[in-house]
């Protein structure tokens, strides 16, 4: 079984390579793996500038290329306290996924990303605004099972429908676009993907011996 986490960090709105030397103090805690700890695009990547958060996919796909089985993809700002493959190996879909709890999915869905993800929730806009969101900045994917490559493909299929453009909306609600977290909140509620709850990841005030990451410090 070939494990592996990535985390890319590239300067921007904040000093994401600062924050991400946090998490590599913690990636020992992660047993029997490998590391991409990256601070540039590789040359097979897209820039966020170019189609926000794609970087990620095309990072998970090169892993699957070089016969990784099990990946996490980390943000700068996660913190390792207790191994997160033991999560990955109890997931019957093959898929980690947290809930991001006090903000849906619907707040941070253009109108693009809506309609091309209204499949997911049959256009009916009550379960439209009821699908909860799900964290973008860590996930963790066991590509030896099907259900992660059928997701894998869809967020490829939603690259090039735009769905993770960015994008606005007349919707009183709307906050802003969320690219590929939304994609990913949708297309989990579409397959049934069950959310890990607050606790099991926390931010550190709420952190107990249940908690397997903690975000920002």
């Amino acid at each position: 079984m070939k494990k592996l986490i990535i985390s890319l960090a590239v300067n921007g709105r904040e000093n994401y390579v600062e924050k991400q030397k946090k998490l590599i103090e913690t990636l020992p805690i992660a047993k029997d793996c490998d590391y991409w700890i990256l601070n540039e695009y590789p040359d097979y990547v897209t820039p966020h500038s170019v189609t926000p958060y794609r970087f990620k996919f095309d990072l998970l796909k090169k892993a699957q290329e070089l016969g990784y089985d099990q990946v996490f993809w980390m943000d700068s700002s996660m913190r390792i306290l207790k191994d997160p493959f033991e999560l990955l190996n109890k997931s019957d879909s093959g898929i980690v996924a947290f809930e991001n709890i006090g903000h849906l999915a619907h707040l941070y869905c253009c109108d693009k990303a809506k309609e091309n993800l209204s499949y997911t929730f049959k256009k009916d806009d009550s379960v439209f605004r009821e699908v909860k969101q799900t964290w973008g900045g860590i996930f963790g994917l066991d590509l030896s099972k099907p259900m992660p490559q059928v997701v894998l493909s869809d967020l490829f299929d939603h690259i090039k429908k735009g769905t993770f453009d960015e994008g606005g909306s007349v919707r009183p609600d709307f906050k802003a676009a969320r690219h590929d977290q939304t994609a990913m909140s949708f297309l989990f509620h579409f397959y049934q993907i069950p959310l890990l709850p607050y606790g099991v990841i926390a931010a550190k005030p709420h952190v107990t011996e249940e908690t397997y990451i903690q975000y920002a410090d």
